[in-house]
């Protein structure tokens, strides 16, 4: 009878996407937070979501960067006080807000953009383009079969 080791466990594709995204998230927290802009992955990733998809509601951002409510509307409070960010009332239903980037939200995510552009260059440099396609294609499936 075989023994299942800690190394079989490892090589389960399930605990690798655990690893990676831990390692992910510490490497880039670490970076992002060595910069005078006091901005964080997930607040980047919101100003991106903002920048190239233009002003959205909560709902949809919290969705984007899987955030419950709370901590969606906690997190948009403080980058509107900051200045990064605004909400604007929608002139259709007054109860709904959408948030826009602000002038300071834009140039803090250029500004920190090179260093996202480095870190995934490094992080993905030697597989080649159609193994990140696949990969891509993977992960995206499985977040599919969770949430579904």
């Amino acid at each position: 009878m075989s023994r299942t080791t800690i190394a079989d466990f490892e090589k389960n594709s399930i605990y690798r996407i655990y690893a990676v995204n831990h390692i992910i998230h510490g490497v880039y927290s670490n970076y992002f937070s060595m910069t005078r802009l006091k901005v964080n992955t997930e607040q980047f990733l919101l100003l991106t979501a903002l920048k190239y998809g233009g002003p959205h509601n909560q709902q949809m951002l919290a969705d984007f960067i899987h955030k419950d409510k709370a901590t969606m509307t906690r997190m948009i409070t403080k980058m509107t006080a900051s200045g990064l960010l605004k909400r604007v009332t929608d002139n259709a239903d007054k109860r709904n807000n959408y948030i826009e980037i602000t002038e300071k939200g834009e140039k803090t995510r250029a500004a920190l953009q090179k260093t996202f552009k480095e870190l995934n260059d490094y992080a993905l440099r030697d597989i080649p383009e159609k193994e990140l396609e696949k990969m891509v294609d993977c992960l995206f499936k499985i977040e599919q079969n969770l949430i579904s």
